[in-house]
């Protein structure tokens, strides 16, 4: 067990040279945080947590976006969190994810938010603040997830269509 800032970072996890952390951090148990992470202070990443790696986009496989994570947030097992391709992807204070989360590229996750297991955030999604993803939703890219909304488990929340008149 490594301990640095008052940060605990297992034996068996990896935090690479470009992540920058503040302090009372918990990194567990075969995390692996990665490229330019910017993480605040007393987050919690329990075990395989998988942050601030490269986007699943082919055009962005050989770069290392910005990931930001601010403070006092719970990361439970088996998480994953891309990096940005055009701008940031941004995790603001008091996130929960649950297990098995994803949050893609260029995402916004705003203060409050709860991520249930399994939920899927696609790229450029913003959730906005105190909002609860249901178990196994999934959000397409680009869509936005209004404060204080929930979305229920199971749900998919497709790209926006248009109807035009008389349809």
């Amino acid at each position: 067990m490594k301990s640095t800032d008052n940060n605990f970072i297992h034996d068996t996890a990896f935090v690479g040279d470009e992540v920058t952390m503040g302090q009372n951090n918990y990194i567990g148990p075969f995390c692996y945080l990665t490229g330019r992470l910017d993480i605040g202070s007393n987050n919690r990443f329990e075990a395989y947590c998988s942050v601030g790696t490269r986007a699943e986009h082919k055009t962005y496989w050989d770069e290392d976006g910005p990931t930001e994570i601010v403070d006092d947030n719970m990361f439970r097992e088996h998480i994953t969190i891309n990096a940005g391709t055009e701008g940031l992807t941004s995790i603001a204070s008091n996130v929960i994810m649950l297990r098995g989360s994803h949050v893609a590229h260029d995402c916004v996750i705003e203060e409050g938010v709860t991520l249930s297991c399994n939920a899927i955030m696609l790229g450029h999604v913003h959730v906005m603040k105190y909002s609860n993803c249901g178990t196994g939703c999934e959000v397409h890219q680009y869509q936005v997830v209004g404060s204080y909304s929930m979305i229920g488990m199971g749900c998919i929340v497709p790209k926006k269509s248009r109807l035009e008149p008389g349809q």
